[in-house]
């Protein structure tokens, strides 16, 4: 129970606060399944993209293979070797429930590796292209392990706080109205009685 002194104004004051803490747990508690639902919307995205990704290691390790087979030796890490070209890649920020998560927007419209064509074959340049899909698949799983990493945070966060309302300030401040309560109806009786008792020793003497 919260320590006050037990009167009116006091009273009136707390069942304010009352009516601005259940609502305000109304409002987390709401918050708090959005968040969820949000949640376990980018935690089904990251595992589709997760698979996506594997898939997409899997055919550039294949091509690869394929690429190696059918070019010279020392043709193919010779030709890694060569400067890769990427146009942009932009962070921003974007909002889910209110919540802060970043958002990259990659731009590979003249993704290159400057290698020649004499020594190579066209195993390479499809896995170039693999490479090309999965480093934009890659990209989407950073993006969403990130946001997924945030949204925990912010999920845990709201629920200590809707937690400590429900089961720890509410609670205080029910008893603690029920308390003030009491003790004004056990002042009223005792001005009642008290009364009562002026008025009867009045009477006689009258």
């Amino acid at each position: 129970m919260i320590i006050v002194n037990p009167n009116r104004m006091e009273l009136l004051r707390l069942k304010r606060r009352l009516v601005v803490a259940r609502r305000g747990h109304r409002l987390l508690r709401d918050k708090l399944e959005g968040l969820l639902r949000e949640f376990i919307k980018l935690s089904r995205e990251y595992l589709q993209v997760r698979k996506e990704v594997d898939e997409g290691f899997r055919k550039v390790r294949q091509s690869m293979v394929l690429a190696e087979a059918t070019m010279m030796p020392l043709a193919l890490p010779l030709s890694l070797l060569s400067q890769v070209f990427i146009n942009s890649l932009k962070k921003e920020v974007r909002r889910i429930m209110g919540v802060k998560v970043p958002s990259f927007e990659v731009d590979l419209s003249s993704f290159s590796i400057s290698y020649g064509f004499v020594f190579t074959s066209t195993d390479l340049d499809e896995a170039v292209e693999n490479i090309k899909e999965l480093f934009l698949k890659l990209v989407r799983m950073a993006q969403i392990e990130i946001a997924i990493k945030i949204m925990i945070k912010e999920v845990s966060r709201t629920k200590r706080r809707v937690n400590a309302l429900e089961h720890i300030l509410i609670p205080q401040m029910e008893e603690t109205a029920r308390y003030i309560t009491f003790r004004l109806d056990e002042l009223e009786r005792s001005n009642i009685s008290r009364l009562t008792i002026i008025k009867e020793i009045i009477r006689k003497e009258i």
